[in-house]
């Protein structure tokens, strides 16, 4: 799974014609951390 996530977040960055930033916070995307951290046990 980390690498379909690792190909998905450069695709991403690539589309918008920017440089990927070293780290993100989940705020960045408009979620609660909390409901992220379930999302990705589910």
């Amino acid at each position: 799974m980390k690498q379909a996530a690792e190909m998905y977040w450069d695709e991403f960055w690539k589309s918008l014609g920017q440089k990927q930033p070293k780290s993100v916070s989940s705020w960045q995307f408009g979620a609660n951390p909390d409901y992220l951290a379930q999302v990705g046990h589910r």
